[in-house]
């Protein structure tokens, strides 16, 4: 099914006037418009409070799926804000992702031995929340982060 309104909508979009077609992502206006992160705290919570095996494998998996549903606009935000350095900002994203994955083991294990095993799983939520105001609220894809901090060229300087 999903593969027919693809080639739908590629058929629709071949035959589009060139001037209608824009490929502008519009910012969110709250919170409550992006809910891939909130669906997963929907599901997040549930999953640490509940006593029942299979309802947290349940919840743990609808989380997974909206976490995961992040994962293009995460990705897609660096081209827009980043314009020819795209990569550059990409990679300092990732690394940031990956020091996150670095010191998230450390912190939930502590979390789990001095608090308790749904500890962590709060605190996953309450992150998620504040990313999503980060990105509601913030994060502009219109505005260039290389614009913004540009660093003055030689040129700059010579001319005053």
């Amino acid at each position: 099914m999903l593969r027919l309104h693809l080639i739908a909508l590629s058929r629709r979009a071949r035959h589009a006037p060139q001037s209608r077609l824009s490929f502008h992502r519009p910012r969110p206006l709250a919170v409550a418009d992006d809910p891939r992160a909130l669906g997963c705290v929907v599901f997040i919570v549930p999953a640490a409070l509940t006593a029942d095996a299979y309802t947290a494998v349940y919840c743990l998996t609808a989380a997974m799926f909206f976490l995961e549903c992040t994962i293009g606009p995460s990705w897609a935000v660096p081209m827009d804000v980043g314009g020819k350095y795209s990569g550059t900002v990409s990679g300092m994203m990732n690394m940031a992702g990956n020091i996150g994955g670095a010191l998230s083991p450390l912190v939930f294990g502590v979390l789990a031995q001095f608090g308790s095993w749904a500890a962590p799983f709060i605190v996953a939520a309450g992150l998620l929340v504040v990313g999503s105001v980060v990105w509601a609220f913030w994060l502009d894809p219109d505005a260039s982060v290389v614009e913004q901090y540009r660093l003055p060229t030689t040129a700059d300087v010579a001319a005053g």
